[in-house]
């Protein structure tokens, strides 16, 4: 087992090369071992690329026949539109394989223990759930994508010791250190849409943009802005460059006709706002996978209270307001026993600010 665990951290570090390159496919290293040496390795590159299996039989010095693979991610075994490669349980068999050491099941229905199983039922030894948890928290955004109609939701604040998002006044900047902003753009620079509301858009009109940290932009694609605007409106003075501009606003409102840049998408509204599950169903259609939340009360209460989020990052600074803006208008907790708890925590400096990391599901509670 402990031989298993080697090899595998080494396929999870493969895997890892793979970072912000590959979605909606999830992350995937492989090496082919045999007597304690290394055959072979590999890792899903790019999106339409080799899979890991695939690239690590590539990269064998020699035959690997009656060899061990190990492999982060269960092998694909389907045929289907869309798919770029072929059943990568069909070259283990054809290497002739002998063992293969599994870290987690594919969520992906259309493989979830059928690739195990086919490789089991032609006499290959399978073993699974080598450093599950770790792999698991790989491909969290990939896990999120298969099973849900909506993106990943990371949800970042920067607060004082006292709770505050803001001063009485609106005022806001800086509440965090330039060591946590500049974590803030390593965020943004993963994500594909940054989603705020219409108070934050008015009080701050923020850019939502990539930047160095001399303040000039990054060159490569921006990520979209997107705004919830139960009325569609948006300042007159607020007209960035930056990546696509999208705007959400109640359906009964008539559409804004300006500026015409803008997208705007009418979705159903209630008492507690715009629908977020109509929201993020457009947004995934459109293709944005990791939505990045940096909005105020309202809009992180709502995102908490419908469950509606996967991260939650909070950068702690050291100071303290008295009064102010609150970090969420609410969150229907009435007891103590109620509370809500992040899962799998990590806490960490930052500056001279605390960086709180956390999320809504353990990953033993990901599906499997």
């Amino acid at each position: 087992m402990q031989t298993d665990e080697l090899f595998m951290r080494k396929a999870l570090d493969r895997a890892r090369l793979g970072e912000g390159k590959v979605l909606p496919n999830p992350m995937v290293g492989a090496l082919i071992v045999r007597d304690g040496r290394i055959l072979g390795q590999g890792h899903h590159a790019c999106y339409g690329g080799i899979h890991a299996e695939a690239a690590a039989l590539r990269d064998c010095r020699e035959d690997p026949k009656g060899a061990t693979l190990y492999v982060t991610l269960e092998p694909c075994c389907h045929r289907g539109e869309g798919k770029h490669n072929p059943p990568c349980t069909d070259a283990i068999l054809k290497a002739q394989i002998s063992r293969v050491v599994i870290s987690r099941l594919d969520p992906n229905p259309a493989v979830s223990g059928r690739g195990a199983g086919i490789l089991r039922q032609k006499g290959v030894e399978v073993h699974c759930g080598i450093l599950e948890k770790e792999s698991a928290r790989l491909n969290r955004v990939y896990e999120t994508l298969i099973c849900t109609d909506r993106p990943y939701v990371h949800l970042k604040a920067a607060l004082t010791l006292d709770g505050f998002l803001a001063a009485a006044d609106g005022s806001s900047r800086w509440i965090s250190g330039s060591e946590s902003r500049e974590k803030v753009m390593a965020f943004r620079s993963r994500c594909d849409g940054i989603l705020t509301g219409r108070g934050t858009l008015y009080a701050d009109l923020p850019s939502l943009t990539v930047r160095h940290p001399d303040n000039s932009h990054r060159n490569d694609p921006q990520p979209a802005r997107i705004f919830l605007s139960t009325k569609g409106h948006i300042p007159g003075d607020w007209e960035k460059p930056g990546g696509p501009v999208l705007v959400y606003h109640d359906r009964s409102v008539s559409q804004p006709g300006c500026p015409e840049s803008f997208q705007f998408t009418p979705v159903p509204a209630g008492e507690n706002g715009l629908s977020l599950p109509d929201v993020l169903s457009d947004l995934r259609r459109r293709g944005i996978r990791q939505l990045l939340v940096e909005g105020g009360s309202r809009v992180y209460g709502s995102f908490i209270r419908s469950g509606l989020w996967d991260r939650l990052t909070l950068f702690i600074a050291p100071v303290l307001l008295g009064e102010g803006i609150p970090f969420s208008d609410g969150l229907d907790i009435g007891s103590i026993t109620s509370k809500l708890h992040l899962k799998d925590v990590s806490s960490v400096p930052s500056g001279d600010d605390i960086m709180i990391d956390g999320y809504r599901e353990a990953l033993s509670c990901l599906p499997a």
